[in-house]
């Protein structure tokens, strides 16, 4: 944990030093970016129990954002691949009057907006960020593509969060971001993702 701690602060550090020596340079940045994620979450395990889902799961973004100067702002979507305990079957009857019986699964869908604040490692290809974000996300146990079946509700929801993230770009503003999100107080409480992503100039 030690470790952990000092590396935290030797990046801070170098993100500061950073910044000072390239302040003229990032004033100037206005770009727009569209990245695709890829994470891993954990939840609370008594949020979990309850809900009958795994207590980690896999979470996939589409993200859009702009930088003017220091300032981010990002939106986008996420979706939890949640693992499921509590199945059932129902039996269907499609529209020529077929009936089958088939089985429930958990879907996910969210929606996220952050915003933050950019410290340049070097200007234009290494940024330590600090965003705040919110997310809204709606998870149901459900029968794919039936509209009247029996579904759940299922209560796993991550609300307000804190995104410490690295940001490295190529000479071609392709970009690759790591990232770590932390949920304070909510059923899901954090996990680490990689965006893959393209970088274009405002102006």
């Amino acid at each position: 944990m030690k470790a952990i701690y000092l590396s935290l602060f030797t990046l801070l550090l170098m993100a500061f030093h950073g910044s000072i020596a390239a302040n003229e340079a990032i004033e100037s940045i206005q770009t727009t970016q569209w990245s695709i994620g890829i994470g891993y979450h954990h939840f609370d395990k008594q949020s979990a129990i309850d809900e009958c889902v795994d207590d980690e799961a896999s979470r996939l973004t589409l993200q859009y954002g702009e930088q003017d100067g220091r300032l981010i702002f990002n939106f986008g979507m996420s979706s939890y691949l949640l693992k499921d305990y509590c199945q059932f079957d129902v039996v269907v009857v499609d529209g020529w009057g077929y009936r089958y019986r088939d089985r429930s699964y958990a879907s996910n869908i969210g929606i996220f907006g952050e915003l933050g604040y950019s410290f340049p490692i070097t200007p234009r290809k290494t940024h330590f960020n600090l965003l705040t974000g919110i997310e809204k996300s709606w998870s149901e146990r459900e029968i794919g593509g039936c509209y009247n079946c029996y579904s759940e509700n299922i209560d796993i929801e991550g609300v307000f969060y804190v995104k410490p993230e690295l940001v490295f770009y190529t000479e071609q503003d392709f970009l690759i971001a790591l990232s770590y999100q932390y949920f304070p107080n909510n059923e899901v409480k954090g996990g680490f993702s990689i965006n893959f992503g393209m970088r274009t100039n405002m102006f």
